[in-house]
């Protein structure tokens, strides 16, 4: 009975399947011992820690700190392998022993001979990344028996560094170069889905504009743990042309003409970035004043440069040989042999010139001119006639003259001297005027005796 004369009125125990939260029992209880005053706390405090060896603890709240290698970022908690995390459990009065799991599995375990409301424990991170889970659970016996609930709670494992990335204007080919004036580096760091960047790097921006073969440059950002990332990149740049000649072969003569096939050929140089293409030789066998055969040379980075051979000119064509004066086969008294001469004659290189040779046969009265052409593109070809000179001829020319003009040309032929003095007269270039027998004229006239 209380003071006011009611009987002293205690929660009726549920069944155990629907046995009240413990919170909500211990709250009951506290609203019963202000009703019932001080001796009637105590007899309620008595009766409950006599049923405290039954009844279940439970953990009411789970909250994680960390010191160095964690962050609380965005109202979570993240940590990096190796950082301090401070679990702290309050539970229930009742609690004499507390368990603590991480993603499932046991990592920590405290008993007390005294019940208690306060808990802490000592985590450690862990490699991996990614939510990791923790739960405390309160047990009423230092056995770790009968429980009424748990408390949970989580945080972040963060290993990953922060990506450092270099933007690179304008971008190199795709050989890593560039024939640009300048280049602009510009560095950005990203976390994503981890603590975030803390650190960005430093200088953001970086100039590069000297020609270089490659300049290595790099940055490093940090993350809200500590994690550090690095980023690098290498410039390269050159803007010189490479270097490209060429050459014919066989090289052209003093007329600037060739008369076989010529072939151009090309030599690339580039002492920076490298030769990427250089052009192919090129052979150039058609007749004629081709003009000039151009090739091209590219480097690495992209730089180019033309060079032209030429101009080429070709004529495989030999040039003809003309003979004037003396004609083959023809037969001349002594002294009246034309004089014998050449022309060259070429459509395409034009003629270089025309030289003649008289040679005497084995008989005493066989002649030969031979004649050599040659054109400007250095062809060559060769000609020659052969031809008679016979006292025969004076006798035959005297017949077919009227009697008035005989006795002068038997005078004349007695005065031109022998065959021999034909061939030794300016050396083979005698200048006599033609006089050719024919097998009409030599023919018997009429009523003459053969």
């Amino acid at each position: 009975m209380d003071g006011r004369g009611h009987a002293d009125r205690q929660p009726a125990p549920a069944p155990a399947p629907a046995r009240a939260r413990p919170a909500v029992r211990w709250e009951r209880l506290r609203t019963v011992a202000r009703r019932a005053g001080v001796l009637g706390a105590l007899s309620i405090l008595s009766l409950v820690g006599a049923a405290g060896s039954s009844a279940g603890a439970s953990a009411l709240s789970l909250t994680l700190a960390g010191g160095d290698g964690t962050a609380v970022f965005e109202g979570r908690l993240y940590a990096r392998a190796g950082a301090g995390i401070s679990a702290s459990v309050e539970t229930t009065p009742d609690a004499r022993c507390v368990v603590v799991f991480l993603n499932g599995s046991p990592v920590a375990r405290e008993t007390s001979d005294v019940a208690r409301a306060a808990w802490t424990f000592a985590l450690t991170g862990e490699s991996g990344d990614g939510v990791r889970s923790v739960r405390a659970t309160a047990f009423a016996t230092p056995e770790c028996e009968h429980t009424d609930g748990s408390a949970t709670a989580s945080f972040v494992l963060d290993n990953a560094a922060p990506v450092v990335h270099a933007k690179v204007e304008p971008p190199p080919n795709a050989a890593g170069w560039n024939d640009s004036s300048s280049v602009t580096v510009t560095w950005s760091a990203v976390d994503n889905g981890f603590s975030g960047v803390a650190v960005a790097p430093s200088p953001r921006k970086v100039v590069v504009t000297d020609e270089t073969p490659g300049r290595s440059l790099a940055a490093s950002a940090v993350d809200r743990v500590g994690n550090v990332g690095q980023g690098d990149v290498v410039v390269r740049i050159d803007r010189t042309p490479p270097q490209v000649a060429a050459s014919r072969t066989p090289p052209p003569n003093g007329f600037g003409w060739n008369n076989s096939p010529v072939r151009v050929g090309f030599r690339c140089l580039d002492g920076l970035s490298g030769v990427a293409a250089c052009s192919d030789p090129i052979d150039v066998s058609a007749e004629g004043a081709t003009g000039e055969v151009p090739g091209a040379a590219f480097d690495v980075a992209g730089n180019a440069a033309t060079v032209a051979a030429g101009p080429i000119a070709l004529d495989l064509t030999p040039p003809r040989v003309v003979i004037r004066g003396v004609a083959n086969g023809a037969v001349y008294a002594p002294g009246a042999v034309p004089p014998a001469s050449c022309v060259a004659v070429d459509e395409l290189s034009g003629p270089a010139g025309c030289t003649g040779r008289v040679r005497a046969l084995g008989d005493g009265e066989g002649f030969a001119y031979a004649a050599r052409a040659s054109d400007r593109a250095g062809n060559v070809s060769e000609r020659s006639v052969t031809y008679r000179v016979s006292k025969r001829a004076v006798a035959l020319r005297a017949t077919l003259l009227p009697p008035a003009r005989r006795t002068a040309t038997g005078a004349r032929g007695r005065t031109s001297g022998s065959l021999r003095r034909h061939a030794r007269a300016s050396g083979g270039q005698a200048r006599p005027t033609p006089m050719a027998a024919s097998p009409a004229a030599a023919r018997p006239r009429r009523g003459s005796c053969g």
